[in-house]
């Protein structure tokens, strides 16, 4: 069923990508997003129903096997594929209501390509289907991006990621002369640069995630709107990064670097997100922060899970996209000023809007503390406690910042923000919704409420006072930090090598040479042309060479 959910993508996705004028654009993303929708609920009656096929295509053959397009269809593939499936077929109720792209029908092309390619990647077995699948996801992100200031530190971090894993698969198809994904089991026994292909493959997939320290490439898209940006984060290439360490980590995992490689990583980019978060008066830089410490958190819940996707880390993302989307409608309908400061600095109606999507966000906390404590254990304790309460508390203080009432002749702001117990009430059916068990309702609940009482008293929205600071919000300090210590050393070096290779050696010895040598044999024809004597002279003595080289090669062939 899952293959002829791809066939069915695709079809819709070249029907979605036909050039119309703009009055029938509509009408056609309205036709595709119903064929959308029948083949979401087909796929949903398969998930359903339990059935379990095998699709295979013979593409090529190779001295390294059959290239093969793998898509097997069992209940961990649906599960794996639903919440990628909701969120790109929400994306398209969203595009088809609201006027965010002068081309929608493109647009949800775009989208549903990107969909296909992740169900690809997500079944493959081979090595040549998971990356021309990831190859592809890279490519349509430019598509979504649709600004090539903005992707284009992005679009060179993706490469540098893909040429990394392009190696490391590269190293393994060698020992192993396999392009099964099922076989690098026979290479982890045979134990060969084990460390360095965990390295350099954790690397590429903390680089396509934006991990702190790799975010470099994120840090552009803060120019771009905030639904493409959304759907980069969530359905782009920190997917396929995800996808590439579901697929390997039976391998990396057999190293010794692994484990703390990860949890380094993961512990750095949650409280990297922190602190961002805080300091950057941009909401798209917040955005970028908050999924910088999701995706962490998703990690260490796979860690401690054996890397095995369950139910929980379904709803977990839902979840976490539904919280987003409820910062879009308030960032939206706050009239879309990229600073948060400036969000209630004027008249504008739908004070409504305003509370509902409030009230969502705290009820998409509950629900996510909910989904915490049904994951929570003594391995992943820890993670998921510091994860709780920096992400809660960014989130509060974020709130907080934006209502908190100024002292100036504007608009009152105080009269914007819910009553508190309104807060409650909202927590409280969260926290029933997200789990039913009588003994977790409780933790639920009084988590929610911390939450709901630090988004009105929280300690840090005084940090407000560094949106001021143009040195912090005009400036890229890990963008700084690549520059001067990486991108300079390198040009640097490259102009040096340059100058002495290239230039000196190459251009002054080698060519300066080869030139004079040729302007010596030029001067001596030209004076044998113009000396009747010594031309004379040159060719009797040419002659007599040849001749006396034809009676000593002669004599030799005649004694052989």
């Amino acid at each position: 069923m899952i293959a002829f959910t791809t066939l069915a993508l695709l079809g819709i996705a070249l029907l979605s990508s036909i050039g119309v004028g703009v009055k029938k654009d509509k009408l056609l993303s309205f036709f595709v997003f119903i064929l959308l929708g029948v083949v979401f609920s087909q796929f949903c009656q398969a998930f359903l129903s339990g059935q379990e096929q095998t699709f295979s295509f013979l593409w090529n053959s190779s001295p390294s096997g059959d290239i093969k397009i793998d898509i097997i269809s069992n209940a961990y593939h649906y599960n794996f594929i639903l919440p990628f499936f909701i969120i790109t077929l929400v994306t398209g109720a969203q595009n088809l209501l609201f006027r965010y792209e002068e081309r929608r029908s493109l647009y949800n092309a775009m989208l549903i390509f990107n969909l296909a390619a992740l169900i690809l990647m997500i079944t493959s077995n081979n090595f040549v289907q998971l990356l021309c699948a990831l190859f592809l996801i890279d490519i349509l992100s430019m598509f979504l991006i649709k600004n090539p200031q903005a992707y284009r530190r992005y679009i060179l971090l993706n490469m540098a990621a893909d040429m990394m894993i392009f190696t490391v698969l590269a190293i393994i198809n060698c020992r192993i002369d396999s392009l099964d994904i099922r076989e690098i089991l026979r290479y982890k026994q045979m134990g060969m640069h084990l460390d360095f292909i965990t390295i350099i493959g954790l690397s590429a997939v903390f680089m396509k995630m934006g991990f702190w320290g790799f975010n470099i490439g994120f840090s552009g898209l803060q120019n771009i709107r905030v639904h493409r940006l959304l759907n980069v984060l969530f359905l782009s290439s920190p997917v396929g990064a995800l996808i590439l360490l579901m697929k390997f980590h039976v391998l990396w995992n057999s190293s010794i670097y692994f484990t703390p490689y990860l949890h380094c990583a993961c512990i750095l980019s949650i409280a990297g997100g922190f602190i961002g978060s805080l300091l950057y008066d941009n909401f798209k830089k917040k955005i970028i922060y908050w999924q910088m410490m999701f995706w962490a958190l998703m990690l260490e819940l796979l860690c401690f899970q054996g890397f095995v996707w369950v139910d929980n880390n379904v709803y977990l993302l839902l979840q976490m996209v539904t919280l987003s989307w409820c910062w879009y409608l308030l960032y939206y309908h706050c009239r879309r000023p990229n600073s948060v400061q400036h969000w209630l600095q004027q008249k504008y109606s739908g004070q409504m809007v305003i509370f509902i999507a409030l009230m969502l966000m705290t009820l998409m906390v509950a629900a996510m503390s909910g989904s915490l404590t049904a994951m929570y254990n003594s391995g992943n304790r820890n993670y998921i406690w510091f994860f709780a309460t920096t992400f809660v508390l960014s989130m509060s203080t974020v709130i907080r910042q934006i209502f908190a009432p100024k002292k100036t002749k504007q608009l009152p702001i105080r009269s914007n923000k819910p009553h508190p117990f309104s807060y409650l009430l909202v927590s409280g059916l969260g926290a029933f919704i997200s789990q039913p068990q009588y003994l977790n309702v409780l933790p639920v609940y009084g988590f929610t409420s911390a939450f709901v009482f630090l988004c009105r008293y929280s300690p840090l929205w005084r940090l407000q006072n560094l949106y001021r600071s143009k040195l912090l919000q005009n400036n890229d300090f890990i963008g700084m930090f690549y520059k001067y210590a990486f991108i300079k050393p390198l040009r640097y070096g490259g102009r040096f090598l340059w100058l002495l290779i290239d230039h000196l050696f190459i251009e002054r010895i080698v060519i300066g040479f080869l030139l004079s040598m040729a302007q010596s044999g030029l001067r001596f024809f030209r004076r044998l042309h113009n000396n009747t004597t010594l031309g004379g002279t040159v060719i009797v003595l040419i002659l007599v060479i040849m001749l006396w080289l034809s009676y000593v090669w002669g004599g030799k062939i005649e004694n052989v």
